[in-house]
């Protein structure tokens, strides 16, 4: 079974408030796909690089089912907060959703202003000019957007609004938070901690400390929360399966090639 081309995401004409403005709309279909290309990149690399063997996904061993989507979830991540230069956090400069207590708790849209303290913060909200309103943190949603493997953005605006997607979105600012607070302990072991997570397997990379740092313990949980809920999704098994497929296929392909190209040398030897 082979992976299907990631289909063309659809356009349409939003008329108000401005009528030349284009949104586009990221279908989940187009999310699927990458996710899968994403995982058939990774699992070449992994086995290319001796984190997996053949053997290993040949006989679909169960770390794979998760890993694997953990460690396409870090690309994403990673990859995001490459793009957006900081986490997105409720700190003054980024747009927001929230909930007015003013308004019976709807939502509206609007830019933080500044921090009040650890519960509350102050909004801008786009419908009210300069007014700032106090509003509760957790009625806060921190707007941000994920870049895919194909180079698709996705944010609030553009994504689709189904179970999966709201929760893999929802958990995407906090992992881009623990990714930031744990830069130091990351930076330069990048492969060791890309391992670590697609073999689920933490302690190798906190190495002899008694326990991982608190932002690296969020990483790797909200990574594993995250694959979990897509391994679960119907179209999971069968779509991965053939990535793992694929991936071994390719890995014979370039073992051929190679045995080809030495040939000659080996006679002359």
């Amino acid at each position: 079974e082979t992976i299907e081309t990631i289909e063309t995401i659809e356009t349409i004409e939003v008329t108000a408030p401005q009528p030349n403005i284009t949104e586009t709309l990221v279908r989940m279909k187009a999310i699927w796909d990458s996710f899968f290309k994403t995982s058939l990149q990774e699992v070449s690399s992994a086995l290319e690089k001796g984190w997996i063997t053949e053997e290993e996904v040949s006989d679909l061993e169960p770390f794979l089912f998760v890993g694997v989507p953990a460690l396409v979830t870090f690309h994403c991540v990673s990859r995001s907060l490459e793009q957006l230069g900081k986490a997105p956090r409720p700190v003054p400069g980024f747009r927001c959703d929230a909930r007015r207590p003013s308004k019976y708790n709807a939502y509206y849209t609007g830019q933080i202003v500044e921090p009040e303290g650890k519960e509350t913060i102050y909004v801008k909200f786009d419908e009210d000019g300069d007014k700032t309103e106090e509003i509760p943190i957790d009625n806060v949603i921190v707007h941000t957007s994920l870049w895919l493997y194909d180079g698709a953005e996705i944010n609030e605006k553009n994504r689709p609004h189904n179970s999966l997607a709201d929760l893999v979105f929802d958990k995407m600012s906090a992992l881009m938070i623990s990714l930031e607070d744990c830069s130091e302990s990351v930076t330069g072991r990048e492969d060791e901690l890309r391992k670590a997570i697609l073999r689920n397997d933490m302690a190798s990379f906190v190495e002899e400390r008694p326990s991982p740092s608190p932002s690296i313990a969020k990483l790797f949980g909200g990574l594993f929360d995250v694959a979990v809920s897509v391994s679960r999704a119907p179209t999971f098994q069968r779509r991965f399966k053939a990535v793992l497929d694929s991936a071994l296929k390719s890995a014979d392909d370039s073992a051929v090639r190679a045995a080809g190209d030495s040939a000659p040398m080996q006679q002359i030897l």
